[in-house]
């Protein structure tokens, strides 16, 4: 087997592990949803048995719970990405290894110097058609405009 097959194989696994954890975690976050929506419908049941709410309130109970809850299941589900976004957002500020130990990045480090811009602007195969599509009003094969010039 080549390098290339042993890493790949050995990506693969880590993954089908990772997303075999995510998809567990999903799981018991939907199931204590679940399960907190029953506790609460359950007690509401209770209490509409024992003449202390209405039958509204139990169905309001039941529709309320669900909402307040999907947020937290959406959290548990997308926390991957989170986690994702948070490491690529530590990888801005760590230099790449081939860039040495003078690189600095992040808010303290010297800013870059740059050649001022040339202020040109190089048009190639321009047209201008109305939304009528009449004939079009403008047209250049290929135009350079340099700072001050103005086209009209």
């Amino acid at each position: 087997m080549s390098r290339w097959q042993i890493a790949r194989d050995t990506a693969l696994r880590s993954a089908l592990h990772l997303s075999d954890r995510a998809g567990l975690h999903a799981a018991l976050a939907r199931g204590a949803r679940q399960a907190m929506q029953s506790v609460v419908l359950g007690a509401a049941a209770w209490l509409v048995l024992r003449g202390d709410i209405g039958a509204g309130a139990l169905f309001a109970s039941s529709v309320l719970t669900a909402r307040a809850l999907a947020p937290i299941e959406q959290i548990v589900a997308g926390w991957s990405v989170l986690q994702h976004a948070a490491e690529a957002w530590a990888r801005l500020y760590t230099p790449p290894r081939s860039a040495g130990p003078e690189a600095t990045l992040g808010p303290g480090a010297p800013p870059m110097h740059l050649p001022r811009p040339l202020a040109t602007l190089e048009v190639q195969q321009l047209a201008v058609v109305p939304p009528a599509r009449q004939p079009r009003r403008c047209a250049a094969s290929r135009s350079n405009w340099s700072r001050g010039r103005r086209l009209g």
